[in-house]
């Protein structure tokens, strides 16, 4: 039995602590089941386990770099971030247990009820950098960026709580469409879709990607050029060209001051780091219109 071939009809199939019961679907990172603990070690009863295949690991140190990510995803415990429960191995094949998502994502908001308000995606916006900082911050644990920031890893609840998932996976390959991978395919930076000097900075771009699609329902950049240096190059036209900032100011007046700052080509040129960027984001979110919150759009979505 391989793990990234398991048939459903082969379920309950045991992966160390866990036992797999129901396939949930797939991601880009892999097959995502729903696992039941043996209740050791203070484990949760139920997590969601996402077998990776084998085929995104092909080059050298993959395995070894994603295990360890993953290990230090565990370590992150925060009211913004999908908690990591566990990884390993079985046969050969890695895997990673994280608790289960609730609520709806950010993609399936936007794509069921249509783009967000610019006071709604700043409550977002908040929440997430909250998260991005907690996972940035060196303090009692090496830092760990996201690299994988996407509306789909963005998780609303209807109590208007805001979290993220997929810690720990920046190391895999990317995949197309909306649902892309390690190098931006297609919300990264510039200097991660070259794959150098990232830092904190490459998640706030990220982030300023997100919002934006958030806002207006369409992706600030053009995602079919598949050669990075294009991709690059897309970048700095769509942005000297100025007319996603004209965008959303029609949406509401001061918004493209901060997205210039979080889209800049040049990483120096954004936020010194999340922190900055959230206060940022509430600032500008005390001066714009109320309305009903991201947890009534996620109760219309659910």
């Amino acid at each position: 039995m391989r793990l990234e071939r398991l048939d459903t009809a082969e379920l309950p199939v045991s992966v160390g602590p866990w036992t797999l019961v129901a396939l949930l679907g797939e991601l880009s990172a892999g097959r995502v089941f729903r696992a039941e603990s043996d209740r050791s070690g203070g484990l949760p009863a139920v997590g969601d386990l996402t077998v990776i295949p084998p085929s995104l690991l092909t080059s050298p140190g993959a395995r070894d770099e994603v295990l360890a990510e993953l290990d230090l995803a565990r370590s992150l415990v925060h009211p913004g971030v999908v908690r990591t429960l566990g990884c390993g191995e079985h046969r050969g094949v890695p895997w990673c247990v994280t608790e289960p998502s609730s609520g709806v994502t950010l993609q399936e908001v936007v794509q069921g009820a249509g783009p967000l308000s610019p006071r709604q995606a700043m409550d977002v916006g908040v929440q997430v950098a909250a998260a991005l900082a907690h996972a940035h911050d060196p303090s009692g644990r090496p830092a760990l960026l996201h690299r994988g920031l996407r509306p789909s890893r963005v998780h609303l609840a209807s109590d208007g709580k805001v979290k993220v998932s997929g810690f720990g996976l920046g190391a895999l390959p990317a995949s197309g469409g909306l649902d892309g991978g390690r190098d931006g395919a297609p919300w990264a930076s510039p200097e991660q879709i070259g794959r150098r000097g990232l830092g904190p900075g490459s998640d706030l771009f990220s982030l300023g990607a997100v919002l934006y699609y958030a806002i207006t329902g369409r992706h600030p950049f053009k995602v079919e050029r598949a050669v990075p240096s294009e991709r690059v190059g897309e970048i700095v036209r769509v942005l000297a060209r100025g007319e996603i900032f004209r965008r959303l100011d029609r949406r509401a007046q001061g918004l493209s001051g901060l997205f210039q700052r979080l889209l800049a080509v040049d990483p120096t040129a954004r936020h010194p780091d999340a922190v900055q960027a959230e206060q940022a984001m509430r600032q500008l979110r005390s001066g714009l219109r109320t309305g009903p919150g991201i947890g009534a759009l996620a109760a219309q979505v659910a």
